[in-house]
């Protein structure tokens, strides 16, 4: 399962809609779904509340630093921290293409096309 938020989405996941976005994780675990947010900024920017509308926003810095910390120790929820959209949608890609690869070829060091072409994406 794959989340696309900025950083205000984000701030607002985790803390306005903090039981939705647990109870939403808790389905992709029981549905055995990988889980993975990308996040339109950078995880420093997020930290530091850089990003469009964070100004406003009151939650301190070290809050944020151990919600997002607690996250990842609690629920297999993989955050994606991304520069701009074009990274984004990079990384998105490489995300889906070594998720199906995972699935199809789970060998290390299969040789086939589809996975020639990953490699080579992910040298990009």
């Amino acid at each position: 399962m794959l989340k696309e938020k900025s950083g205000i989405d984000l701030y607002g996941s985790l803390i306005q809609g903090h039981k939705r976005f647990v109870a939403e994780i808790q389905r992709a675990i029981e549905k055995d779904l990988t889980f993975a947010v990308f996040i339109e900024c950078t995880e420093k920017e997020f930290v530091a509340k850089k990003f469009k509308g964070g100004y406003r926003l009151k939650t301190k810095s070290k809050v944020l630093r151990k919600i997002i910390d607690t996250f990842m120790e609690r629920y297999p929820i993989e955050f994606v921290w991304c520069k701009d959209r074009d990274d984004l949608r990079k990384k998105m890609c490489l995300w889906f293409v070594s998720e199906i690869k995972e699935l199809e070829h789970p060998s290390i060091n299969c040789n086939c096309p589809s996975c020639a072409e990953i490699t080579y994406l992910q040298g990009l």
